[in-house]
């Protein structure tokens, strides 16, 4: 085989494009440097330290010209431009020492820490003080098994390190701890007394610079506050005043008015101390103004809600003029919700805005609310006799099942069974205000009553007239439309009332026809009286007593006393098998003055009005509420 042949060098170059170096570009404080030395650092003495510091840790430039101890009298003019600050710790450096009071940076990690532990010598955040902290009585474990001698020595040793009182514990740093150990075991014994004398005062030394620094301190940050507070101020104001300029000034009203200023007072991009620049306000107007945009919404919903509110306050006093006048009702009267709702009532309080409504335009309503007020109880009669399919006399006339003293009513919200367990709940005490009949029921209070608006007593309150539209303070709800929701037939009522209906109807005269018929009313008028013969009891010396009812009561004795039989073995008796019986006079219970159905005519359509209450309540609320003093018989 031949030779290979070598590869000859040829003169034909490749012309390639040499690499261009790109310098950096000289910042604009690195040509400071090129300044002379001696102006340079008296420019450097108008600065706070803070400022040098940070020029120290720039540039490796700055960093050697500062770091020299021929700029040391740069730092002392920088602190002494410190009102009150005091001296460094013995042993420490000025940058050191401006690194400690204003750098927030943990000494151990790289943790932002805003509290100096001056006693430390640092900063120390939460998880390095775990770490690198112990109590004063326990230091001495942190030493390696070195014998002391005896348990003074050790406890001297805490000693000459400065503590720190947490609780009342006192804590001293480890690593110092274990190096004054170190010291001392590394000196003689005569050498060792003179050292634990010498450490001990230089502890209780840097101990009572370390509180005169932490009184200082505590005086920095409040002056740092009250100068940040009036810079967030000024900036605050400077705001205020370029939105009144473009506009805004209702809606600033209103933030002020309804509460919330502080919202938009805090905002992130309004609280702040940094001075209000053009070109800052240039960046934050379009999300302010998006802002008061929806601010504005807000406002102009709420004047005309305040403005429809002031107007039935004028129409509120119509209706309340005509209940006055009608004083005792006939019937069922509106509240302010169903009275605000009727078509002439409503149209004059819902004109436009522009249109001014007083008391004269309400004049005309007077003639016409007796018209108004009946077809409102046509309706809601048509609404409760929805009711009646659930009822035993579903077959019967709707008026003549709804007026029946057997079409019993519960309410729902009213009552609530004690455990799941229970078939009803515990009935005692039961009224005509929960076991409810026709026409009672229609004034229910939890037919007109609904939980209170979020802002029941917040800024838009003008005044105890405005409250009374709406709240009903004492019993700590709102008023609202009447509705039958919560209200149902309740047959088991009506099966345990069916038979004391009965009873004593057939002993006024009714035929079995004519039972299903008999009202409420008509009931409430018989002046017989029920003798529950199974609750009966008889003395030593053959007295029998027992309680004497009238029918509501009657129904309640059977449903506390006598379930789940729901009946009772009843005796009717008028007053004089009464007296013959030597029973007791029965008035007291049975007087319709305990029934809780009665109002203050003071109080009623107003904020104060109460809850329905006994003929004996009411008028002890008038005579501690008014002064006035009623007698009834």
């Amino acid at each position: 085989m031949g030779a290979r042949a070598k590869r000859v060098r040829t003169d034909v170059s490749i012309d390639t494009p040499a690499k261009t170096i790109r310098r950096r570009k000289t910042g604009k404080l690195e040509r400071l440097l090129q300044m002379p030395l001696e102006i340079l650092l008296e420019i450097f003495q108008f600065l706070e330290p803070l400022d040098v510091l940070r020029l120290a840790r720039i540039t490796k430039a700055f960093r050697a010209l500062l770091m020299h101890r021929s700029t040391r009298n740069c730092w002392r003019a920088a602190l002494d431009n410190i009102e009150d600050l005091p001296e460094p710790f013995e042993g420490m450096s000025e940058p050191q020492w401006v690194n400690l009071v204003y750098h927030p940076q943990c000494h151990y990690c790289d943790k932002t820490v805003h509290n100096v532990e001056w006693s430390f010598k640092r900063r120390i955040c939460p998880a390095c003080w775990v770490q690198d902290t112990v109590l004063e009585g326990s230091a001495h474990r942190c030493l390696p098994h070195t014998s002391f001698g005896s348990w003074e020595i050790i406890r001297d040793l805490a000693l000459t390190s400065p503590f720190y009182g947490v609780d009342g514990k006192r804590m001293v740093l480890q690593d110092e701890y274990v190096k004054t150990a170190r010291m001392y075991l590394s000196k003689s014994p005569q050498e060792q007394v003179e050292f634990l004398a010498q450490a001990k005062t230089a502890a209780r030394a840097i101990e009572k610079h370390a509180r005169e620094c932490h009184e200082w301190f505590l005086t920095e940050l409040e002056t740092r506050y009250a100068h940040s507070l009036d810079a967030r101020l000024l900036r605050l104001n400077e705001i205020r005043e370029k939105l009144i300029s473009l506009g805004w000034a209702a809606e600033l009203d209103y933030l002020s008015e309804s509460g919330e200023f502080p919202p938009f007072q805090f905002h992130k991009l309004v609280w702040q101390s940094r001075p209000l620049t053009p070109r800052i306000w240039q960046n934050i107007q379009g999300p302010l103004l998006e802002m008061f945009a929806e601010v504005k919404t807000r406002r102009i919903t709420y004047e005309r809600t305040s403005l429809l509110r002031r107007r039935k306050v004028l129409a509120l006093r119509v209706l309340k003029a005509y209940k006055r006048s009608h004083i005792p009702f006939d019937g069922l009267m509106p509240e302010c919700p169903d009275y605000f709702e009727f078509p002439p009532v409503k149209a004059i309080i819902e004109r436009p805005s522009e249109e001014t409504v007083d008391d004269a335009s309400f004049d005309q309503i007077p003639a016409i609310l007796p018209a108004l007020i009946t077809s409102w109880r046509e309706h809601i009669d048509a609404d409760i006799q929805t009711l009646l399919k659930d009822s035993a006399l579903a077959e019967m006339d709707t008026t003549k099942a709804l007026r029946s003293a057997m079409t019993l009513f519960s309410c729902d919200d009213c009552m609530k069974p004690q455990s799941t367990n229970d078939r009803l709940p515990n009935y005692m005490g039961v009224t005509n205000f929960r076991v409810l009949t026709y026409p009672g029921v229609l004034s229910h209070k939890c037919l007109t009553r609904g939980q209170p608006p979020a802002d029941r007593r917040g800024p838009f309150r003008e005044g105890r007239e405005m409250d009374d539209i709406v709240f009903v303070s004492d019993i700590g709800c709102a008023r609202a439309l009447w509705s039958c929701h919560p209200l149902r037939v309740n047959r088991f009522f009506s099966e345990v009332a069916s038979p004391i209906i009965a009873l004593i109807a057939k002993r006024a005269g009714a035929d079995d026809h004519d039972v299903p018929l008999v009202t409420s009313k008509g009931m409430d008028k018989i002046t017989f009286y029920y003798f529950c013969q199974d609750c009966a009891t008889v003395d030593e010396e053959g007295v029998v007593s027992g309680d004497l009812v009238k029918w509501r009561l009657a129904i309640g004795h059977v449903m506390s006393h006598h379930l789940p039989a729901g009946k009772a073995n009843w005796r009717i008796m008028d007053k004089q098998e009464i007296v013959a019986a030597s029973l007791i006079n029965p008035t007291g219970r049975n007087d319709p003055h305990i029934y809780s159905n009665k109002l203050c005519a003071h109080c009623h359509d107003t904020a104060l009005e109460k809850a329905p209450a006994s003929l004996s309540s009411v008028v002890s609320h008038i005579k501690k509420r008014y002064y006035l003093y009623v007698r009834f018989s």
